[in-house]
C-alpha cells in the first residue's frame, strides 16, 4: 500500500468520523410514511423473475465480455428457465463501458419480453430500476447533431414500424445499416442506434406494464423525506416490522425535459408507482416500482406476490436468478481459453 494513503486515513480520521456521526445522530420521523402490517402469504400467482450479468477482461487492443440473462418461471410448483448469453470482443475507446452497460440491460429487457410472450406469467420481477433506464440522460447525444439523429431514426423506421421481433441480439441496426452508416461514421452513429435498440426494448416491455414489478436493493431517491440521505437508509433506519411506505407517483414527463427519438408520446405519458418494502420483520428494505398508476388493490396483490415468494426477506426467484448468471473472473479465465485469447494485457505486460 502507498504511504500516501496512510497519510491520508490519518488526516481524514475526524472528518469521517464525523460523518458517521451525523447518520448515527439522524433523526427522522417515518410515522406518516410506513404502514406496518402482516403481509397475506396465501394466494398462488404464476411470477417469473429475471436477471443479466456481465464480466470483462481488457486486452491489448481490444476488450473480451461476456453478458449472461436468465429468466425464472414458477407456476404451480414447476420451474422453467429462458437464458441467453453473448461472447465477443468490442475495440477500446471511451465509450466502450457505457456500450456494454447498454448491451447487458438490452439483453435483460429482451429478455423479460421473451418471457411474457412465451409463458405470460402473472407478475414479472425484474432486477433494478425501470425509473432510472427512462430518465438517465445518454452521452451520445452531444456527438451527433440533431439533424443527424433524425436522420438515423428515419433510416431505423421501417424496422420499427414493422413491430419488434423479439430475438436476443445487440447490435441489430449496426447489421441491418452497415452500408449506410459508413457516411455517419464521424458520429459515433452505431452508438446512438444502440440507445434506440433499448427504447424499443422498453417500449415492448411496457406495453405488459402490469405484469412488471421493479426491484431494486439500492437507491439514492430522496423524493420522501428531501435529506441529505437516501430515502432507502432512512426507512432501514427506522423501521424494522414488515411493512411498506406510502406509495409516491413519478410522472416521466416531469422528470425528462427532452423528446424521446421513438416513443415519445408513449414513454412521457407512462406514471410510476414507487414504494418501499420490507418483507419479513428485521430484514432490508427494497425499493418498488410499478411502471403505471397503481391503486390500493394493485399494491396489495403486489405486495402479496413479494411476501409469498420470497425467503430471508428477499424475492427467491431474483436471488435464484442472480446466483445463476453471476460470471466470476475464473469463468473469463476458462471462457479465454476456450476462444483461444493468448494475448497479454497491458497489465499482465508489467509482470
Amino acid at each position: 500500500m502507498l504511504k500516501s494513503l496512510y497519510k491520508e486515513a490519518i488526516e481524514r480520521k475526524d472528518y469521517i468520523q464525523g460523518r458517521i456521526e451525523e447518520i448515527n445522530s439522524l433523526n427522522v420521523s417515518v410515522v406518516d410514511e410506513w404502514k406496518d402490517r402482516y403481509l397475506n402469504k396465501n394466494n398462488e400467482f404464476k411470477i417469473s423473475a429475471g436477471d443479466g450479468s456481465i464480466h470483462k477482461r481488457n486486452l491489448l487492443g481490444f476488450v473480451f465480455y461476456a453478458i449472461a440473462t436468465e429468466s425464472l418461471i414458477y407456476d404451480n410448483g414447476s420451474l422453467n428457465k429462458i437464458e441467453h448469453s453473448k461472447v465477443d470482443i468490442i475495440g477500446k475507446n471511451d465509450s466502450t463501458s457505457n456500450r456494454l452497460r447498454n448491451y447487458m440491460e438490452i439483453y435483460e429487457i429482451k429478455n423479460a419480453v421473451k418471457t411474457i410472450k412465451e409463458f405470460d406469467p402473472d407478475y414479472y420481477l425484474f432486477d433494478g430500476s425501470i425509473f432510472g433506464h427512462l430518465i438517465r440522460p445518454i452521452s451520445m447525444e452531444k456527438d451527433i447533431p440533431e439533424d443527424k439523429r433524425v436522420e438515423l431514426v428515419n433510416l431505423s423506421k421501417d424496422f420499427l414500424d414493422s413491430g419488434f421481433k423479439v430475438n436476443i441480439q445487440t447490435n441489430y441496426f449496426k447489421k441491418k445499416f452497415e452500408e449506410e452508416m459508413r457516411e455517419y461514421k464521424k458520429y459515433k452513429p452505431i452508438f446512438y442506434l444502440e440507445y434506440i435498440e433499448k427504447l424499443v426494448s422498453l417500449a415492448k416491455l411496457l406495453k405488459n406494464k402490469e405484469k412488471i414489478i421493479a426491484i431494486s436493493k439500492s437507491s439514492n431517491s430522496t423524493t420522501y423525506f428531501n435529506k441529505n440521505f437516501p430515502d432507502l437508509t432512512i426507512f432501514n433506519r427506522f423501521t424494522k416490522k414488515a411493512g411498506y411506505s406510502i406509495p409516491k407517483y413519478h410522472e416521466v414527463s416531469y422528470y425528462v425535459k427532452y423528446d424521446f427519438p421513438i416513443e415519445d408520446e408513449f414513454f412521457r405519458k407512462l406514471v410510476f408507482t414507487v414504494f418501499y418494502i420490507r418483507l419479513e420483520d428485521n430484514k432490508n428494505v427494497l425499493k418498488v416500482e410499478l411502471p403505471y398508476e397503481a391503486d390500493d388493490n394493485d399494491i396489495n396483490n403486489v405486495i402479496t406476490v413479494l411476501s409469498r415468494y420470497s425467503t430471508e426477506g428477499y424475492p427467491y426467484l431474483l436471488k435464484k436468478a442472480h446466483n445463476d448468471v453471476v460470471i466470476k473472473k475464473k469463468d473469463m479465465e476458462q471462457l479465454s481459453q476456450i476462444v483461444g485469447f493468448y494475448e497479454k494485457s497491458g497489465r499482465e505486460m508489467l509482470n
